[in-house]
């Protein structure tokens, strides 16, 4: 028999993230830990230790995603478009990638896609819609 609610329905994807600065040749600070904030085609926000980047920065970033049995590691070039201080001693910084794997990146989009689809349908199965 199978379960009413399935576990991995409240599983988060995870995604560490480390690398350095390409511009100041200084690695990402590990305090406080950089996090991930959102993705889009090709690229991410991520929180960032203040004053770790510029706008305009190149960013050498070691992305490792894992969701249940799937991992996911890859390196990715970035370049800087625009930083958002916001005085926590974090900054939003929104990251366009110029040198990436794009079979991992298509992977890795793919994987939030269809969590957002997840996430989605046991909404609309909770209010009653599907």
């Amino acid at each position: 028999m199978a379960p009413l609610l399935d576990p991995g329905t409240f599983e988060s994807i995870h995604v560490e993230i480390s690398g350095e600065n390409l511009t100041s040749r200084f690695p990402m600070p590990s305090e406080p830990a950089p996090q991930f904030i959102e993705i889009s085609e090709h690229g991410l926000t991520v929180s960032l230790a203040s004053g770790s980047c510029q706008q305009g920065h190149r960013l050498n970033l070691v992305l490792q995603v894992s969701f249940l049995n799937v991992k996911i590691k890859m390196s990715v070039t970035s370049k800087v478009l625009h930083v958002d201080k916001t005085g926590a001693g974090v900054d939003r910084v929104e990251l366009v990638l110029v040198q990436f794997d794009q079979e991992k990146w298509d992977e890795i989009t793919y994987l939030f896609k269809k969590r957002q689809e997840t996430i989605e349908g046991f909404f609309k199965a909770v209010r009653g819609d599907a």
